[in-house]
């Protein structure tokens, strides 16, 4: 991350448990909420952290330089956010199951991915825009990475967009991923790709190239999870292991519950807000771009863009235990998970029971 972006914004004087819920909407999805205290030398700060649970509600990184006292609970922190989050007792890893994943630049010689990461490259239309984005890097990762990732022995196929701001232009880069998709399961029928990944969605001109490829990849057995539909059914949800009892781990973070308030009289949102399967997708680590063995922590604030790799993960083992089980089916079984704290969490263990 360059120093002039860090340098857009300040970080208090004393840093407390409550700066992520006190950060506006703007805030939260912008530079401020993405990075908080990465590539922070906080040692001349007041921090007012005194546990590993009010630790993790924050985003760090390798490059965070902590006060000597946290620096060792920032270490166990950083290692909490590898394990699973998604209930797996069943020791599936998804080995022998290839999935794919659209996103921007990655390093992938990251040691997460050992060599079951590809990287196909989708050609700019003009200017190349190469240079390594996080985002890509995160959603492998905790789709697949060896210590961070839901399945960590899935072959990943690795689509590689150009670094574009544009969303157009983007979401036209995802469709060129798609179609290479399907050619690649048409030259691989023995071997194709199972799922695949993106966090990210299509401009509605594009919408109807988008689902014919959808359609002919789910002729093949391949299924397109994107934020296009992902959000229909699934939704995250703060997990805190820290917690002292397995119904408080989960929660909703201020900004869902904020938007619960604005929408609950639209007609249809109560009915899809208590049905929709939650993923825990917070206080999660991930790889990252600097280095091949850096990491990065992310924290309370649920982001779609890190709920759908999740979820792929956790099919993607389901597909291991049912090579034959379909999206519509995976969806269906989610949703008879157990609640917890009154929500429906997504449970892998459960889904395999009803399999």
């Amino acid at each position: 991350m360059p120093k002039s972006v860090i340098e857009m914004f300040d970080i208090p004087e004393v840093l407390e448990p409550s700066f992520v819920d006190l950060l506006s909407d703007d805030e939260l999805f912008g530079i401020k909420g993405i990075w908080q205290l990465s590539y922070r030398d906080l040692r001349t700060k007041r921090i007012a952290i005194s546990n590993e649970g009010d630790l993790s509600r924050f985003t760090f990184n390798d490059a965070t330089i902590f006060p000597p006292g946290l620096s060792e609970m920032a270490g166990k922190v950083m290692e909490e956010g590898k394990s699973g989050r998604i209930l797996n007792h069943d020791g599936l890893t998804g080995k022998g199951v290839k999935v794919a994943v659209i996103d921007k630049p990655l390093n992938p010689n990251h040691k997460e991915f050992e060599s079951r990461l590809e990287v196909i490259k989708i050609e700019p239309d003009n200017e190349n825009h190469d240079s390594l984005d996080f985002h890509g890097m995160t959603c492998a990762s905790l789709l697949a990475g060896k210590t961070c990732g839901i399945a960590p022995e899935a072959v990943i196929k690795y689509f590689q967009i150009p670094d574009s701001g544009d969303r157009k232009e983007i979401s036209r880069y995802a469709l060129k991923a798609l179609k290479k998709i399907v050619e690649y399961n048409l030259e691989n029928t023995v071997d194709p790709i199972r799922l695949v990944s993106w966090s990210g969605g299509f401009t509605g001109e594009d919408m109807e190239e988008r689902n014919n490829y959808a359609q002919v990849l789910s002729g093949m057995g391949c299924y397109l999870i994107d934020a296009t539909m992902f959000m229909r059914n699934f939704g995250g949800i703060d997990f805190n292991p820290y917690a002292e009892c397995n119904e408080k781990k989960y929660s909703l973070n201020q900004w869902q519950s904020d938007n619960y308030e604005r929408n609950k009289e639209r007609p249809g949102f109560t009915e899809w807000f208590e049905n929709c399967c939650y993923v825990p997708s917070s206080r999660c680590t991930a790889a990252s771009d600097d280095i091949a063995d850096g990491y990065i922590h992310w924290g309370k604030a649920v982001s779609e863009s890190w709920t759908i790799p999740q979820a792929v993960g956790a099919m993607t083992l389901c597909l291991q235990k049912r090579p034959e089980l379909t999206y519509e089916s995976f969806v269906a079984l989610a949703k008879q998970c157990p609640r917890l704290n009154g929500f429906i969490i997504l449970n892998v263990d459960s889904i395999v029971e009803a399999l």
